[in-house]
């Protein structure tokens, strides 16, 4: 604690000097200051006192009195005042200070920093007040982004209703039904558009890419297939069998994994299609990869590792850093995810007649 040692000998001074200053009539102030400047609590008492009769005296502020004491040259006199002015612009009028304050020692810089993060909290709490009644206004107009982020913020997108393509099933408020729902092609519009963006990555990488194929061609003639997108020359001469696939993390079978572990649902979808495809694509030659993302955006390992690669050969052809075209390809496949999820809570939350 700073000061603690002023404050030691600060005590310590009236147990040893107290009774002879009581013998001869004295009061005992103990001015203790500590080799690195902090002075004990009677000193900072005795000085600030000291400092209101010498401004009074002197025709002086008291500020410019203590700066004079404390031994602070004129510049950094001002640089102090500035950073308290700065510091007052940022928050609220109660929380305000004074430079006599912060040279006495009257408050701590723990305490300045509580301050300035709880201006900070109340600012972000109010900006996201502000969202949630943007989003929840009663426009019809530009729907799909008001609902991606109502979603996004887990507030309910149900709005008590039933599923309109599905009317047995109702709407849960976190949309879990709505972006897995089968019916209506909203789960096949949003494979697609993440399917697109991957292959057309893959051809600005200067990479041949055969799209949907392995249908009828393993040995059991199975109508399964094993590549959404073929890469023909991928890794040490290898065809790479792209499977892309969107998992919901509030899947009953692995919601109580995925509220531990982030990812965990992506890591599940990747071990079936490893499970289920490994062996095809083996009879072919092929390097199974599946390409898995969760819901809410998160990639698993297998698809991270792909990109990674991808990211390396865009960099190459594009004459630009692998860290840009990298974040501008999953920027992209991000927006496209949302937005095909707001797609599907729209499709099913709103009457058909109000999309048309």
């Amino acid at each position: 604690m700073a000061g603690a040692t002023a404050l030691t000998a600060g005590s310590r001074k009236p147990l040893s000097n107290g009774p002879k200053c009581l013998e001869l009539g004295w009061t005992c102030i103990p001015v203790a200051v500590e080799t690195y400047g902090s002075w004990g609590k009677e000193a900072q008492e005795i000085i600030s006192r000291l400092s209101s009769h010498m401004a009074i005296s002197m025709s002086s502020s008291k500020h410019t009195v203590l700066a004079d004491i404390y031994g602070l040259v004129p510049d950094s006199s001002q640089h102090l005042s500035d950073a308290v002015g700065m510091f007052n612009q940022l928050v609220p009028a109660e929380d305000s200070i004074k430079v006599e304050d912060f040279l006495s020692s009257a408050i701590s810089q723990g305490k300045l920093s509580d301050k300035l993060d709880n201006q900070l909290l109340s600012s972000l709490v109010e900006l996201l007040r502000l969202r949630i009644r943007l989003v929840c206004s009663p426009s019809r107009h530009l729907m799909q982004p008001p609902v991606a982020v109502k979603w996004w913020l887990g507030l309910d997108t149900s709005g008590d209703a039933q599923c309109a393509l599905c009317p047995e099933k109702s709407l849960d408020p976190l949309g879990n039904h709505a972006t897995t729902c089968k019916r209506g092609g909203d789960v096949v519009y949003r494979h697609n558009r993440l399917h697109n963006i991957v292959a057309e990555s893959c051809r600005r990488a200067h990479l041949s890419v055969h799209l949907e194929v392995g249908h009828n061609l393993t040995p059991d003639h199975s109508n399964t297939r094993p590549a959404d997108i073929l890469i023909p020359h991928w890794c040490i001469g290898k065809p790479a069998a792209l499977d892309l696939s969107v998992t919901s993390p509030l899947n009953p079978l692995t919601l109580l994994e995925a509220g531990v572990t982030a990812g965990a649902a992506a890591k599940a979808t990747e071990e079936r299609k490893l499970k289920d495809n490994t062996g095809k694509c083996a009879d072919l030659g092929w390097v199974c990869v599946p390409v898995v993302a969760e819901s809410y955006g998160a990639w698993g390992l297998t698809a991270r590792d792909f990109f990674s690669k991808l990211g390396s050969r865009l960099a190459t052809s594009l004459g630009k850093s692998k860290s840009v075209v990298t974040h501008e390809l999953y920027g992209r496949m991000s927006m496209n995810l949302v937005r095909a999820n707001a797609t599907a809570i729209l499709s099913r939350s709103v009457p058909p007649a109000e999309l048309q």
